[in-house]
């Protein structure tokens, strides 16, 4: 069994959409404490899907949830969204533990389902993104998106060679350079 959700959520919440490449959506709301996902395709005919177990416990243990790029070849079926979770399930009284661990997430629609098929840690207590100082104080402030070449890239902060990370996807997983 699960823990509970991290956060308290309203009845009928919508969490997350997730636009695809080939112009098609998934809508993902919490009924109750029960996560349910819409589709629309490309002609707006809406149909239920399923959502596999660890999205759904990805969905109801997340703080905040953000869709950041679909795969622009639409034959994939693949999105990139960054979830931020706590560090730990209980919280931690120390540096680590105490805080929250942001991570981007690979998920893929197949058939009539949705899965978490790959998720790459961007930021921890060990480890922080350089975000825009003039930007809000979030993680995303600090990643830039490459649509067409459906990949992020960002700076870790204290890299001695200071070079940007880019995080890729191939074969339906990530991939760091």
């Amino acid at each position: 069994m699960l823990p509970s959700p991290a956060v308290a959520f309203a009845v009928n919440e919508e969490r997350l959409v997730v636009d695809f490449g080939d112009q098609s959506r998934i809508a993902i709301n919490i009924v109750g404490e029960k996560v349910v996902a819409a589709y629309r395709d490309t002609q707006h005919a809406r149909q239920t899907i399923s959502v596999s177990p660890d999205v759904q416990a990805l969905i109801l243990h997340s703080d905040d949830l953000r869709f950041l790029v679909g795969d622009p070849h639409s034959a994939t079926g693949l999105a990139m969204i960054l979830s931020t979770v706590p560090s730990t399930a209980l919280g931690g009284t120390g540096y680590c533990g105490a805080g929250k661990e942001e991570y981007a997430v690979l998920l893929q629609k197949r058939e009539r389902a949705l899965y978490l098929v790959d998720r790459y840690l961007l930021q921890s207590c060990l480890r922080s993104i350089a975000i825009d100082a003039d930007a809000p104080d979030t993680v995303a402030s600090g990643l830039s998106i490459d649509r067409p070449a459906f990949s992020l890239t960002f700076k870790l902060l204290g890299d001695p060679a200071e070079q940007p990370t880019t995080l890729r996807v191939r074969d339906g997983k990530f991939w760091k350079q």
